[in-house]
């Protein structure tokens, strides 16, 4: 539709390496408004388009380029995250398939987007975009925190109901912990004479990649 090709037009202004810093923010603040306020759809806006958008300002970057490059993270990852909950989740037959899909399509990944994609927004100090933006994350009855919960519940039930049948064979698989340091350790002790182990006890396991 007409949003849509409007959508496009205006990513693309903030794709050209000749636009100034000034036009990206004002850009991307708009685009994410839109957003927030749902006058555009996610399905608006390419995942793809935005990947490229996703570089980190330069050290020595001024404070409206430095904005524009935290909003457009922002956006960049507010889109994955809508778009990966559009994703069907595979009748895998065993728990290592849909683990390997778990981590090869991103989505132990989409929490820690979702928390950064907030931080991003706070660091402009834009108070009327975060207002916005803390409703659609975080704080809506239909945000984006919300449903994206939803979504990896509907994982951890199917991947309960793969393991459910034969826990046993799980627990001895190659992605089980009994399994995991006893294999990784063999591997490498033939490369080394001492080999340190580090736990993180406390860290969600959608945060490791």
């Amino acid at each position: 539709g007409l949003l849509g090709t409007h959508t496009k037009g205006r990513i693309a202004v903030a794709q050209d390496p000749q636009t100034s810093p000034v036009v990206v923010r004002g850009v991307v603040s708009t685009l994410l408004r839109d957003l927030f306020d749902e006058t555009i759809r996610p399905a608006d806006i390419s995942p793809t388009a935005l990947a490229s958008l996703r570089a980190k300002p330069a050290p020595d970057a001024s404070p409206v380029a430095a904005d524009a490059a935290c909003l457009l993270e922002s956006l960049a990852n507010v889109v994955e995250i809508e778009h990966a909950l559009t994703q069907p989740i595979p009748a895998a037959a065993t728990a290592e398939a849909l683990l390997d899909w778990y981590v090869q399509r991103g989505v132990h990944g989409l929490e820690l987007r979702l928390s950064q994609a907030f931080a991003r927004l706070e660091s402009v100090g834009d108070a009327e975009l975060l207002s916005r933006g803390e409703t659609y994350l975080l704080n809506g009855p239909t945000c984006l925190q919300r449903r994206l919960r939803a979504f990896l519940d509907q994982i951890d039930n199917r991947l309960g109901d793969v393991i459910r049948p034969d826990p046993e064979r799980f627990m001895h698989g190659p992605r089980s912990t009994l399994r995991l340091l006893k294999d990784t350790v063999y591997k490498q002790r033939q490369r080394f004479d001492r080999i340190w182990i580090l736990l993180f006890d406390g860290m969600r396991y959608d945060t490791w990649d």
